[in-house]
């Protein structure tokens, strides 16, 4: 070695290794420098986020050094980081998936996407809009409406709760949808 210990591309990285393993924090430092950029572009790859590329990043870094007198001194370092990082990064992906099947259970309509303002207003606005076009129909309409939407019933458990003599619950409902004007 000529440039010494604090040029990383010239320092063999078994010794690194070895020097990690006693607590060097200039190899360490190399190290972090060498393989940071690649760790970080790797892990944003599969998890789409560059934060949280880097924190996965990091955490690889700070479990190397935390069991470094466990890291094998034949091991390229540059292997173990790598598997470090995509274990780091497969946890990550089932995090998301198990959350966004919290989310998909707890708001069945929003699904696993997570509503910005824009989508709530757009929602409340809609809500509105449909509340006030059943404010207008008739009564019978309405009520038609309302026990139609009654998700808990079918349609032969429904017909009972409608008034007498108003015709079947399909045709009902399809005069109810062509007085209605939906934008295109």
């Amino acid at each position: 070695m000529t440039g010494g210990p604090d040029r990383s591309s010239e320092i063999d990285e078994l010794e690194l290794v070895s020097r990690i393993a006693l607590g060097d924090t200039t190899a360490f430092a190399a190290l972090m420098d060498r393989y940071w950029p690649l760790l970080v572009t790797y892990s944003a790859r599969y998890l789409g986020a560059q934060d949280l590329s880097e924190d996965i990043v990091q955490e690889s870094f700070v479990r190397v050094w935390v069991h470094r007198t466990e890291l094998r001194q034949s091991t390229s370092p540059k292997a173990y980081l790598y598997r470090v990082v995509r274990n780091l990064v497969v946890d990550e992906l089932r995090r998301r998936q198990v959350r966004d099947r919290w989310i998909a259970k707890a708001n069945p309509v929003a699904g696993p996407s997570v509503a910005t303002p824009a989508h709530i207003l757009e929602a409340n606005e809609l809500a509105q809009a449909a509340a006030r076009a059943i404010a207008a129909l008739p009564a019978i309409a309405s009520h038609t409406i309302a026990v139609a939407a009654d998700s808990d019933h079918s349609v032969r458990e429904t017909k009972p709760r409608l008034p007498p003599d108003r015709g079947c619950l399909h045709c009902r409902c399809h005069c109810i949808r062509s007085k209605f004007q939906f934008p295109a």
